[in-house]
C-alpha cells in the first residue's frame, strides 16, 4: 500500500496537467465489471498542424482493480496516437500504449495495449487489448466512463 500512496504522489503532476482523465468501469467478460481509472496526456504532435488527422507521442496510466489476467498500476511511458484534428467536440483515435504494469503480485511486465478511443463532451468509450509479454497473457476490454477528456476540452473552447 505504500509503494501505491508514493506511485501517486509522483504521478500527481501528470492527474493536474492531463488532457483527458477519466473513471469508469472496463468490461473484460460477460457480466464482469472493473474499475478503471485513466489519465492520458499529448505531449508531441508529429505532424502539422493544419492536417485532419494528429499523430503524435503521448503518455498515461491506467488502474485496473485487481481480478482479472492483467489488472493493477499500468504506467505507460510512450503511447503513439493517431487522432482525428478538428473543433469538433467529438474525438476519435487509435493508441498503440507500451508500458510496464505494476499486478499487485499478479504478474508484473510489460503490457502492450492497441486501442480504439472515442469521446464526446465528458463520455469516452475504449476498446482494445491489454497484452503482458512477460506472462503471455491478455484480455479484451471495453471502457466506458467520464472524465475531463479531449473533446470536453474541444467543446469549451469553442464555447467562449
Amino acid at each position: 500500500m505504500k509503494k501505491l500512496i508514493i506511485l501517486f504522489f509522483i504521478l500527481l503532476p501528470v492527474f493536474c496537467s492531463a488532457q483527458s482523465f477519466g473513471i469508469g468501469s472496463q468490461h473484460v467478460k460477460k457480466e464482469k465489471l472493473q474499475l478503471s481509472i485513466n489519465s492520458y496526456v499529448p505531449f508531441y504532435q508529429i505532424n502539422r498542424v493544419s492536417s485532419p488527422v494528429v499523430l503524435g507521442l503521448g503518455s498515461g496510466f491506467d488502474y485496473l482493480s485487481p481480478r482479472f489476467k492483467v489488472s493493477g498500476l499500468n504506467v505507460k511511458p510512450i503511447s503513439l496516437f493517431l487522432m482525428n484534428n478538428s473543433t469538433s467536440p467529438f474525438t476519435f483515435g487509435m493508441r498503440l500504449d507500451a508500458g510496464y504494469n505494476f499486478g499487485f503480485g499478479r504478474g508484473n511486465g510489460v503490457v502492450l495495449t492497441p486501442n480504439l478511443y472515442a469521446d464526446a463532451s465528458v463520455y469516452y468509450i475504449s476498446a482494445g487489448y491489454d497484452y503482458n509479454i512477460h506472462h503471455n497473457r491478455g484480455q479484451f476490454f471495453v471502457r466506458i466512463g467520464v472524465g475531463l477528456t479531449l473533446g470536453f476540452l474541444k467543446d469549451l473552447i469553442n464555447r467562449q
